[in-house]
């Protein structure tokens, strides 16, 4: 397997995403990949962390937004 299509199987678009979030080179990830490869899958899980953390999220005062089930009458 490629280190693109690593990435890819991780849920990461691509290669050049993992470089454009570490700031490593293709050429060094490339390389990692090849002589380091535990090194590579810990960048590959620090990548798809960073991108998880960027999300947002639902506020909990959403969840008293949602509408309510009809309750039946006693």
């Amino acid at each position: 397997m490629t280190p693109s299509q690593k990435a890819k199987s991780v849920g990461l678009k691509s290669l050049t995403q993992v470089s454009q979030i570490t700031g490593v080179s293709l050429n060094t990830l490339t390389n990692w990949h090849r002589d380091k490869p535990e090194l590579f899958r810990i960048v590959l899980l620090g990548c798809i962390a960073k991108i998880n953390a960027q999300r947002p999220t639902t506020p909990p005062a959403a969840i008293f937004d949602l509408p309510r089930a009809a309750t039946p009458p006693p």
